[in-house]
């Protein structure tokens, strides 16, 4: 039996709208949803817009605090261990695009930095 690598347990997120001429209003954007990757699987998430994809990812990488629930990597929660967590993680989208002009190298080379890999590696690796 494998362990799961990632493991959300009834994530939710509620947003709340503060307008200075109506009541606060809540809306939420993801609710309840669990799931476990193990080593070996992708994930991959699809539905139309306002599924809350966008919001799920964020909480994943700890860009957004959930209202409740738990996401775990490696046994560890998230909230305690992000550093160590997100220094073996990867994140592809298609949503992240940097400028055309660019040449394929320019991308690697900022994508690298992003990384934190040193400039005399990113240039043997490119």
């Amino acid at each position: 039996m494998s362990h799961a690598i990632l493991q959300v347990e009834r994530l939710k997120k509620t947003f709340t709208t503060k307008k200075w001429f109506k009541d606060p209003i809540s809306f939420t954007a993801v609710n309840d949803v669990s799931f476990d990757l193990k080593k070996g699987e992708i994930l991959g998430l699809l539905g139309p817009n306002g599924a809350g994809k966008t919001t799920i990812i964020q909480m994943l990488l700890d860009l957004l605090t959930p209202s409740s629930g738990t996401i775990s990597y490696f046994g560890k929660n998230i909230a305690d261990h992000r550093h160590e967590i997100l220094e073996q993680v990867s994140f592809a989208s298609t949503y992240l695009k940097l400028p055309g002009s660019l040449t394929v190298a320019e991308n690697l080379d900022v994508y690298g930095k992003l990384y934190g890999m040193p400039k005399d590696f990113r240039k043997q690796q490119i």
